[in-house]
């Protein structure tokens, strides 16, 4: 009985402070990086380095506080060719991802992407590696020949 008093006394506490730290704990839960500079988007899920199982429908979201991204939502893109002086290059094999991420409803600075679930061999969904996911947004107002701000590189591995 003085166990489960004891154990019950813990549950509670942790209930407690997670509630007051505001996250919720679950088994193998990490927090993922969240760029803080308005200007620059951010993916936050799935968090860098995830492994994802083959044939497993991801869901990419994003946090992206430039005031451009509700004219020119951003791109993702994913490829398993490695960055190049910090941008992932766009994969014209179709066998990654190179999609508009759409606005979440009643969350300001939130987009997600469901990408299709194709089976076919050598898509990054079904093929085991290493792959690399950049956010690419177009900033309006942009007088220069750069006008495209890039998120931060994350990887995940297809398992």
């Amino acid at each position: 009985m003085r166990a489960l008093k004891a154990s019950l006394g813990v549950a509670i506490i942790v209930a407690a402070l997670t509630s007051l730290l505001g996250f919720t704990v679950s088994a193998g839960a990490r927090s993922c990086y969240i760029n803080t500079k308005a200007r620059y988007p951010t993916v936050t899920s799935p968090c860098n380095k995830a492994t994802i199982s083959s044939g497993a429908h991801v869901v990419f979201k994003v946090r992206d506080l430039n005031s451009s991204a509700y004219k020119y939502h951003p791109f993702l893109v994913l490829t398993p060719k490695a960055p190049k002086h910090g941008i992932v290059p766009s994969d014209v094999g179709g066998n990654g991802l190179y999609d508009e991420l759409k606005p979440v409803k009643g969350h300001h600075g939130q987009f997600q992407d469901k990408p299709h679930l194709y089976t076919f061999p050598g898509y990054w969904n079904v093929t085991p590696g290493k792959y690399y996911i950049q956010v690419h947004q177009i900033e309006s107002g942009c007088t220069t020949r750069h006008c495209t701000v890039y998120s931060p590189v994350t990887t995940i591995t297809v398992k």
